[in-house]
Parts: structure tokens; sequence; C-alpha cells
């Protein structure tokens, strides 16, 4: 019989499928339990009471004319069963026939089984007997019980039912999370408390359970269910989950909304539970956390933006439209303060073509408020506001932020936006970090023109005493020395003195002109950088009598940065053949070809030593060969004594701005 055993306990769940096939097919669901767990406990039950008597001998239980069963251990399982199922109300012909089908599971199973026929005959005789016993077990004692006991045994149950019914209620209005229940055909049966407060308004718990919830399939402050119900039906799965905003009593929340199919396998109460979860608190949380990564993005991106090598109304031009995305702003604009007129001039501006007027005027005039007072200004309600200068102003409201740095104010930033749409404090707040930051950007920027003009100064000096004051000295001591030649009457040797004295004064002059051009102010800002390549040709090297020619290719696009740095390269160049190679022409060529900028400057000097030059760190090599690194370039130099100079940069396109950001950067 080993493997009979063996049989019924690995086969619990085949067990269950089968016996709710045949009580489903023959309409015994609609008197049996919801829960599938119900029906496996049966089936443990039994199977553990055909085990039990498997292990207890090999033979069939047989029968007998003085058998007491209430004492038999295999028909225990029958006259428990029976008397539960009494006590709610069957009676013993609906539970015998649905326990016929039961002993049809059982040895539709052993049929199943790869068991000989002699096997397979054994082992089915064995099941009858049992379920011949539990029967019987179950028929003496359901005979054996009086009207008056079964009419007990209904009154217990009946209270029990109740109690265990009031139980479910209760916790089910107790349920802090909203719950609605929907039948078969998608009408609203029930919901607790939660929901009920929430959607319809219910003050007291039960109201729905002993009310009604209206004519229609969903009450009013339910409408949503019903488009959230088709999706249900529509995408074909037991469960849904969406994440969706509802109105309620207590305004609009945020729900995430799950629908489930009610598990229920006797399919008398087939429908959904729809259960909600309030996270409007983690959605605001959400929103916050997200609202501030915007603004540390922001924040960063100014950085990145003012530590940039760009031009500061560059730098506040792009450091403000950043902003205005941020905050979702229609317009603003940066207006700086001119330390010695007091005027506020303005740098950058950007405005929705509506505001061009109103705005643009009305933020110098704020701006100036802000100035004055020495404090932000906030306007929410221009209409009633007095600081507001126009009436025509009235649609917007406005921010402007003093740009402070170094003790004092530097500009101020003003930001508009719909009047239907009030600045937020973390708006505001970050909009003053933004501000601090600009005002760095603006003291820095000061301070780096005084530091430039003063290192400008500096080197000027040096130059003046290394060249122009020398020059002068030796034009000095030659003329006296030509004096005495001329006074003892060597009139040949005073004459060589005397053109040597007019090669010097050339040079000083030359020098002198050089001196005069880098004092005035770079025309690269203006004139970009083949304007600032052709002022300097001209201006210097062509008044010096040097011969120049100049090449600038069309299809040449480089950035402020670039243009920059590669004009630097070429006044290094330049006046290396001015002041050192005694050149009589040189040409300057910038060219782009196959993805690759080339910045070229020729000259036919007397040329040098480059690999001395380049070990010794003269001719300004390094720092030439510094720039052009910056840029992502190479820069390449070809020289020899008697033979001229060719010094040449390469850029390989596209470099990117960011790059050179961080170049740039890094080698400061």
């Amino acid at each position: 019989m080993d493997p009979l055993k063996e049989l019924i306990l690995e086969s619990e769940l085949w067990l269950m499928r089968r016996i709710l096939h045949y009580a489903k097919s023959h309409a015994y669901l609609k008197y049996t339990s919801t829960l599938l767990e119900a029906w496996r406990i049966s089936i443990a039950s039994l199977s553990a009471t055909l085990v039990e008597a498997i292990e207890r001998g090999r033979a069939a239980p047989e029968f007998g004319p003085d058998d007491d069963y209430s004492q038999d251990p295999i028909a225990a399982f029958g006259i428990e069963e029976g008397r539960r199922h009494r006590g709610r109300g069957l009676t013993l012909g609906m539970y015998l026939s649905l326990f016929k089908y039961y002993r049809q599971s059982y040895l539709d199973l052993i049929s199943q089984g790869e068991f000989d026929a002699q096997q397979l005959a054994r082992y089915r005789y064995f099941v009858d007997r049992c379920f011949d016993r539990i029967e019987l077990g179950m028929t003496v004692a359901w005979s054996n019980s009086g009207e008056e006991e079964r009419l007990h045994e209904l009154q217990v149950t009946n209270r029990y039912l109740a109690n265990e019914k009031n139980k479910y209620l209760t916790i089910f209005e107790s349920l802090h999370d909203p719950v609605i229940l929907l039948d078969r055909e998608g009408r609203v049966s029930n919901m607790n408390h939660a929901a009920a407060a929430l959607f319809l308004g219910a003050t007291h718990p039960g109201d729905i359970y002993y009310g009604c919830c209206g004519d229609g399939p969903f009450p009013h402050g339910l409408d949503w269910l019903g488009a959230l119900l088709s999706r249900f039906v529509a995408a074909g799965r037991s469960r849904l989950e969406v994440e969706q905003a509802l109105a309620t009593t207590s305004g609009s929340r945020h729900f995430l909304i799950k629908l489930e199919q009610m598990l229920d396998v006797s399919e008398k109460f087939s429908g959904v539970v729809v259960l909600l979860n309030d996270i409007t608190a983690r959605k605001q949380a959400e929103e916050r956390l997200h609202a501030r990564t915007a603004e540390l993005s922001t924040l960063y991106d100014v950085t990145s933006m003012i530590t940039a090598p760009a031009t500061l109304d560059t730098v506040l031009e792009r450091a403000l439209e950043r902003v205005l995305a941020t905050v979702r702003g229609l317009g603003g604009t940066i207006r700086l303060l001119d330390e010695q007129s007091g005027e506020l001039r303005l740098v950058a501006e950007k405005l929705d073509p509506a505001l061009w007027n109103t705005c643009l005027f009305n933020s110098g005039a704020l701006a100036a408020w802000v100035v004055a007072n020495d404090e932000p200004l906030v306007i929410s309600d221009p209409a009633g506001d007095p600081r507001v200068p126009l009436d025509v102003y009235n649609d917007h409201t406005v921010i402007a932020m003093p740009l402070r740095a170094g003790g004092r104010i530097q500009g101020v930033l003003s930001v508009f936006r719909r009047i239907d749409h009030a600045f937020e404090k973390s708006e505001v707040s970050l909009l003053s970090s933004v501000a601090d930051g600009m005002a760095l950007a603006v003291e820095n920027n000061r301070r780096s023109r005084l530091a430039a003009v003063m290192e400008e100064r500096e080197r000027l000096a040096r130059e003046l005493h290394d060249s122009v004051t020398q020059s002068l000295y030796s034009l000095t001591l030659f003329g006296e020395w030509s004096a005495g030649l001329l006074d003892a009457g060597e009139t040949a040797m005073a004459q060589q003195k005397l053109q040597r004295i007019a090669d010097i004064a050339r040079q000083a002059l030359k020098e002198m002109r050089l001196m005069v051009y880098e004092l005035r102010s770079s025309e690269l800002e203006h004139d970009g950088l083949r304007g600032a390549l052709e002022m300097r040709l001209t201006a210097v090297e062509e008044r010096a009598g040097v011969r120049t020619g100049l090449q600038f290719d069309p299809a040449v696009h480089l950035s402020e940065v670039e243009e920059e740095e590669l004009y630097h390269i070429a006044q290094e160049a330049l006046n290396n053949a001015l002041k050192h190679a005694a050149a009589q022409e040189v040409r300057v060529e910038v060219s782009s070809l196959e993805g690759v900028t080339r910045l070229v400057v020729t000259d036919d000097g007397v040329g040098f030593n480059y690999a001395a030059a380049a070990s010794s760190g003269g001719m300004g090599l390094a720092t030439m060969r510094s720039r052009a690194a910056r840029l992502g370039g190479s820069l390449h130099v070809k020289a020899a004594p008697g033979q001229g100079c060719t010094i040449s940069v390469e850029l390989r396109e596209p470099c990117g701005e960011q790059a050179i950001v961080e170049r740039f950067v890094h080698a400061r």
C-alpha cells in the first residue's frame, strides 16, 4: 500500500482542483466556502485519514453488525464533518451527495497512477471501503441527533456566524485606507468608512453598509471609477495599479489605486476590490525633492558658467537664461551698477515680446529702488503696491534681487511672471543664491581687470627697462663715442657709430609702437579674431616698415575662448618677430581643412636655434604651448639660424566649449 500512500501525499493540489471541478460542474459552489484554503484543509484532513488507515493495516476496512462507528478513527472524520455542516443548515442528502464527489476525486487519482490491474483494483477497493466507513459514521451521527439538538446547533452556529460577520465588518470599517467593493456587474456594492467619508462625505461607520450607494453604478464622487474599471477590464489581468489625483471632500489628493479580482473560488461574490493608498505626502515630498534638485542643478550650472572663461556679459546672459528656465519666468533682466556714474547698465535681458516695453522699462525703475533701499523687492500684488511705477505693469509679479559682493551692491537681477503664478519661498531663496553667485562673478571680473591692468603695467615697465631704456642708454653711449671720434678727426669711424645710432633708434621706435598698441583696448571682443589680427598688423608691423600678409578662411568658426587663445599666440609670435628676428616680412594664415583649424605665423627674420630656445624656455614658447594645450591643440615650431621661423597651431574640431572650459580651469 506504500505506493498508494505516496500518491495521496504528493497529490494535494491535484485533488483540490478535482473536487472543485466536480463542485462547480454540479452547482455545489453556491453552498460552499469562497476561499481556496477551506478546500485545501478538507482534502488535507481526508488524505490524513486515508494515510492513517493505510498505515494501520494492509487490508481494506470491512463492516460488522456490531461495529461502533463513534469509536472508529476512520469514521471520526465523517462524524466531525457531519456535525459541523449540520450546524450550518445543510441536509444529510446535500452533504452526502457532495461527499460522493470527494470519493470520486480519489478514485480518479488512483486511475491516473501507474499501477497494474491487480494493484488498481486493490487500491480502489481500499479507498471505497474507507469512504464507506466515513459515510456510515456521518450518517449514524446525523440520525442520532434529535430536532432539539439540531436546532441548538443551528442557533449556536448562527450566533457564531453573526459575530464573525460583525467582527469582519468592524475590521473593514476600521481600515485606515479607503476600500471599495464592486460586484460582478461593476456596481459599487460596499465601501468602508474611510472611502465613504473621503468621497461621499459619510459621517458614521456603516453608513454605506446599512444604507445604499445610490441609483447609478457609481455614486456622485466616485465617477472616476468608471474609466478606471474599463481600463482594468481592458488590461485583462487580475491586478492593476495606477497613480492618480482624485477630488475628495478634503480637496485634491493623490492615490496609489489597486484593483484586484476578489479571491472567491465559489464565484458567489465575483467582483473587484479597489484599494486606495493616499500618497499625497509622498508626492509632495517628491515634488519638493525634484524642485530642490532642480535648484541645486541650476546653482551648479550657474556656478559653472560664472567660472567659465568668457566675457562677463556672456556669462550673465547664459546664467539668466538658465534661471528663467528653472523658475518658469516669462522674462528677466540683469543691470550692473556703474562704479563712476552710478547708473544701472542693462547687460542681459530675456523677455517675452509682450513684456518687452513695460517690463524692460520697469525693471530699471525697480532696480533703482533696490539699489536705493539696499534690499530685495518682491511684488506679488502690483495693483496695490506703491513701488510699482506704471499702471500698465499691473498684470505681472516680480522679484528684484540685489547682486551684492565685496560689501556693496554690484547690480540687480529682476525676474517676471504672470500675477496668477506667485513666487514660492524656495524660488525666492534660489534667486537670492543665484544673485549672490552673479555678484561674485561681477566682483571677480572687476578684480581680474584691476589685476590685469597691474600685471600689464608691470610687464610694460619690464619691457621699457629691458628694451627701450637700454636702447636709449645705448644711444647715449654711441652719441658720446661719435662726438669723441669727430673731435679726434676720425670721421669714417664716427659715421659708422652714427649709423649704429640710427639703427638703434629705429628698433626703439618699433618697440615703442608695439607697447603703445598693447596699451590700447583689444579689438578682439568687437571685431573677432580676423579684425583683431588686421588691426595688429596695420598698427604695429606696417607702421614699423614690415611687410605683412593675412589670409583668413571664411569657413573658420571658433568660440570666444578659442579666438582669444589663438590671438594671444599670434601676438606672441609677432612680438618675437618684431623684437628679435629683424624680420622684413610676416605672414599670418588662419584656415580650416578636414576638421582641423590651423593658425600659422611666418617671418623671414634671422631665425634661431629652436632646440636651445625650447630647453631654456625662451621666446615665450612655453606660454604659447600652454595656450594651445588648453584648446586641446598642439603647437609646432620650425626655425633655424638664418632661415626665419614658422609657428603653427592645430586644433582638431569639434573641440567643444565645455572641454575648453574644463581644460582652462584645470590649467588655472
